[in-house]
């Protein structure tokens, strides 16, 4: 089954003015994903709301997709694969079925 991930609207305080700056999150079982949060921040200025909730879908769909093939080790691969399920879907065909879990039509 996938891992939990949760893209949220974050209220950031970066500096002692407490101005908030709201940006996307992600939230993971393990708490937020600070390296997209902070690349996020760094690029508030040159980059709109909705570029960046893009951005955190596709990051959000990665990282579900790898909590389900954990034991891939070629990056080439996990990528090309990653890259043909969110084409193909991950139901099987001819049943109907999701052995990954994760729903993609």
């Amino acid at each position: 089954m996938p891992v939990p991930i949760t893209v949220v609207k974050a209220s950031v305080v970066t500096d002692a003015t407490g101005v908030v700056t709201q940006v996307p999150a992600l939230i993971t079982p393990y708490g937020v994903l600070e390296p997209l949060l902070d690349y996020f921040l760094a690029r508030r200025h040159d980059r709109s709301l909705a570029w960046m909730q893009k951005g955190a879908r596709a990051v959000r769909l990665f990282v579900e997709y790898l909590s389900t093939n954990p034991d891939e080790r070629d990056n080439y691969r996990l990528f090309l694969n990653f890259a043909q399920r969110l084409y193909t879907g991950t139901l099987v065909a001819e049943t109907g079925e999701d052995p990954s879990g994760l729903g993609w039509a």
